[in-house]
């Protein structure tokens, strides 16, 4: 239809009755005509851009011609413009000059050049309106909010207040982007920085991540600082350093944090108490501090002396002087440090001796940030331009190594702070002052999707102050004039450092748990009493209270027959039949006297003989068996022991091991190796286990077996001593602190790898083994390889992996004869959620786990993937629960409740 109605068309005109001649129509377009739009659409498609670089936006009969001006091409807007005009020349179409206008636009840096001159006579302006937007040659949104609200859809204060405020900014998916790998940086968060009390305005003067925990470090212009936790930026502690001068720099350490200020240095401790103050002298504008390598802390400013301070004595120890003072940077390589002059160049000091080795030039005017890595050092600064300094918008190179300039690396904009990211080689972050940031690679060799010029969301009349980039190169953060800290990173969840120790935070208040009402197994010890000056509920009145004090410690008569008196003051040794601060057992019905005690016969009979109104329930009391008197013996085991299985010696403290010597000697067939053992080493465990076992077989049920020689070969190992397995029988509080879990389960591990290596020594050395069920029918030969039988019974091969990140990989084969268990690690908000004991094991013995660990390739410490896999699962599987931490045991207890029952 259209083809017919533009091949051959003819018009005329019927006017009061008359009808003119027809005439040839050779205008593609007719106005008041139907299809007349959609033709014009179809027919000015055709215009399209000469280069590609520009772009042409058509609506309706409105068109938008975007041109790009690089600073290092030629300007080609005006042959832009000429080729419009010819396309509608050639097509007989007219521009309306009238309605053309132009708004040169630039990047929002400072810059003194002048706007380029008019295209062929169109008038330019500041600001135009497009469509429905009103577009400005700064790209603010004010002069389109004011439109906007001149309409009367808000009050403008209420607008300029929201645009210049600093609330939480969420950026426009459109412009900005998702946080992820493809896209890049994006702002995540924004916060206004705490400024203390009294203050109305302050600017970030200084920001520091954290190395060792999760936190961001915030000083600004009145001399306070802030930290932040975590990428919500949550305020971790605040606290005012001084109250006349800014905060110059902030470095955090594990355990406190440096504060630098104009005239005097502060460590303090992360929550805010001071530690230590440093004042000197010569400390009269200091810039930047630097922690070297050799754990002192370097102090530099605008003077030509640096201070070392050693930390930990807070004192200066060395003063070295510098050819020029005027220090803004500083920074340190293996065997030397960079300062930056505030003239333009860096200079270098030798680590050891102090000494002057190069200078590096690389800007005329001014020096403003500089960053190192590897052999690369990286600046940016100001050119002398006839006395007027201009940013250069390109980044100094210097190859430290060969000590030579390299090729500076050019940016579209004047950059103002560089710094290389740690996780990338040769990328480096760059950012202006007015809130225009890169990454980029220096090399040139590619480019990352993520290397886009990103723009920060300033307020008006604001520029960028200071930045740090996290340890990770996940985070960065930028503080402003006007006291607004902005987080930007790549991940919707970015940490700061990739491994970081736990933060202290104040315990939480309040009741955290439930008591079911029917539940009769829980004490309500448990709730913490509240503090407070109100009276109780639970408390009694005063008039049906009566205050008695608890009765003083009786003093033993021994003590007193030998007690010498010197003025009026007595003096006497420790019988020691008590432990400190032992109370006697006072029974109500006095049947229990002060003096006996439960070590003896009489207490024994005294304790049997109460009834249920004593103090200690019978059930807890502890019993104390005479292992020297038959009589009683018998009659005590045919008491308290009638299961039928053999008793083992108790009475010393290193008898925790006895449940697990008894548990190795059900195991029938590492019965028989041990026994089968014979060796002439002394205070060898293996042969002192099959002895022990030889005795529990041989010993009637009625009589106690002896661990007397196990015990001395056991105490008589360097190795058990140095884990501290062996306790001291002298020591009184070494019972109440061991913790008897951890204790049995390191011996556990320690008696299975000892008892291997002496079965292990004695088949190397070719000894024979001797056999006690030769007599029985077995055979000898089947115990002349110990160590081999031993593998097979209780030794599981295990492959562990551990792969570095630069693709290395390291295969080992071992031998494992404990596995200890590992726990799935559960929030506090996470439901409880039921696993299979199986599933446990299989999760423990195949584990994996990331650790720094040395990599022969890279030649230095690499954050490395170990991968444990079984292969071989033993006859006999030794299992450490490891219930160290409440963790484990908050685990356990969830699991009984799924299995019916109720542990408290």
């Amino acid at each position: 239809m259209y083809v017919e109605f533009l091949e051959i068309r003819q018009q005329w005109v019927y006017f009061k009755g008359d009808l003119t001649e027809n005439i040839h129509v050779n205008r593609v377009i007719l106005q008041s005509t139907g299809c007349g739009p959609r033709l014009f659409a179809i027919f000015v498609d055709y215009l399209q851009p000469s280069n590609r670089d520009n772009s042409i936006v058509k609506y309706a009969d409105d068109g938008t011609l975007m041109i790009p001006v690089y600073w290092n091409q030629r300007d080609k807007s005006e042959e832009e413009v000429e080729h419009v005009f010819k396309w509608c020349s050639d097509n007989h179409m007219n521009l309306n000059l009238s309605k053309t206008l132009e708004v040169p636009c630039s990047l929002p840096v400072r810059s003194t050049q002048s706007p380029p001159p008019p295209i062929m006579g169109i008038a330019q302006v500041e600001s135009a309106r497009l469509l429905c937007y009103h577009f400005s040659n700064h790209q603010k949104p004010h002069l389109h909010v004011k439109s906007v609200v001149s309409e009367g859809v808000v009050s403008y204060t209420t607008a300029h207040e929201f645009l210049m405020s600093a609330v939480p900014f969420i950026p426009d998916q459109s412009f900005v982007g998702t946080p992820n790998d493809q896209v890049g940086f994006c702002e995540l968060n924004t916060v206004i920085a705490d400024i203390g009390s009294g203050r109305t305005h302050a600017s970030v003067t200084c920001m520091h991540f954290d190395e060792h925990e999760e936190l961001l470090w915030m000083g600004n212009s009145v001399g306070h600082v802030t930290s932040y936790y975590s990428f919500n930026l949550e305020k971790y502690s605040s606290f005012q350093v001084t109250l006349t001068n800014d905060i110059r720099d902030i470095l955090a350490l594990q355990n406190c944090v440096l504060i630098l200020t104009n005239n005097y240095l502060r460590c303090s401790q992360k929550g805010g108490l001071s530690i230590f103050h440093l004042r000197d002298p010569e400390m009269i504008d200091m810039q930047v501090m630097l922690l070297t390598l050799r754990e002192t802390l370097m102090i530099a400013g605008h003077q030509k002396t640096i201070l070392e301070v050693d930390i930990a004595s807070n004192r200066i120890i060395n003063r070295v002087m510098v050819e020029n003072g005027n220090i803004v940077r500083i920074k340190q390589s293996d065997s030397l440090i960079f300062l930056g002059h505030s003239e333009g160049y860096v200079s270098s000091l030798d680590i050891n001796r102090m000494q002057p080795v190069f200078k590096v030039e690389n800007h005329t005017g001014a020096l403003c940030d500089l960053s190192l890595q590897d052999s690369t050092l990286i600046t940016t600064g100001f050119s002398n331009n006839q006395g007027t300094l201009i940013a250069d918008s390109f980044l100094g190179m210097y190859d430290i190594r060969k000590q030579r300039k390299m090729p500076p690396c050019n940016l579209m904009f004047d950059a103002s702070f560089a710094c290389f990211c740690t996780d990338y080689r040769n990328r480096a972050t760059v950012l202006s002052s007015t809130g225009q940031m890169q990454i980029i690679d220096i090399t040139g060799l590619t480019i990352p999707p993520s290397m886009v010029i990103h723009q920060l969301n300033l307020a008006e009349d604001t520029f960028v102050v200071c930045y740090d980039l996290s340890s990770s190169s996940r985070a960065l953060a930028v503080g402003d004039s006007a006291g607004i800290i902005h987080l930007w990173s790549d991940s919707t969840q970015p940490i700061f450092n990739e491994y970081s120790q736990s933060t202290e935070f104040a315990p939480p208040l309040g009741c955290d748990f439930h008591i079911s009402y029917d539940d009769v197994m829980t004490p309500y010890s448990i709730i913490k009493m509240p503090h407070t000056d109100e009276v109780l509920a639970s408390e009694w009145p005063p008039e049906l209270t009566v205050e008695k004090h608890w009765p003083p410690v009786s003093i033993p008569p021994e003590f007193l027959e030998n007690i010498v008196y010197q003025d009026f003051i007595g003096y006497g040794p420790n019988p020691g039949t008590r432990l400190r601060n032992q109370m006697l057992y006072d029974l109500k019905d006095n049947s229990f006297q002060e003096g006996t005690t439960c070590n003896s016969p009489e207490g024994q009979s005294a304790l049997d003989s109460s009834t249920e109104n004593d103090i200690v329930p019978e059930l807890y009391r502890k019993v104390e068996l005479n292992s020297f008197d038959v009589e009683e013996e018998d009659l005590e085991l045919e008491k308290y022991n009638n299961t039928g299985l053999q008793s083992v010696f108790h009475r010393s403290l290193n008898s925790y091991c006895n449940s697990l010597l008894q548990v190795l000697y059900y195991i029938t067939p590492l019965q028989k190796i041990l026994r089968s053992h014979l060796c002439k080493r002394d205070f060898c465990m293996a042969c002192e286990l099959g002895f022990l076992f030889y005795i529990i077989e041989h010993s009637p049920n009625t009589e106690i077996c002896l661990t007397s020689n196990f015990l001395r070969a056991f105490k008589a190992i360097p190795e058990a001593t140095a884990l501290g397995l062996v306790l001291n029988e002298h020591d009184e509080f070494l019972p109440n602190t061991a913790s008897l879990a951890r204790l049995i389960q390191n011996f556990n591990r320690f008696i299975l790898q000892q008892v291997f290596q002496d079965v292990l020594r004695n088949d190397e050395k070719g000894q024979s083994h001797h056999s006690s069920y030769s007599a029985k029918g077995d055979s000898t030969d089947c115990f002349k390889n110990g160590s081999a039988l031993l593998t097979n019974l209780i030794g599981a091969t295990i492959i562990q992996k551990s792969i570095c990140k630069c693709g290395n990989s390291i295969r080992r084969e071992l031998t494992s004869f404990t596995h200890p268990l590992t726990y799935p690690e559960l929030l506090s908000n996470d439901k409880p959620v039921r696993y299979a004991f199986g599933e446990i094991v299989s999760q423990s013995v195949n584990a994996s786990q990331v650790t720094q660990a040395w990599c022969s390739k890279c030649q230095r410490y690499q954050p490395t993937t170990q991968i444990r896999q079984m292969t071989r699962l033993p006859k006999v599987l030794f299992i450490n629960c490891q219930l160290d931490h409440e963790a484990d045991v908050t685990f356990w207890k969830a699991q009984q409740k799924f299995s019916g029952m109720n542990i408290t």
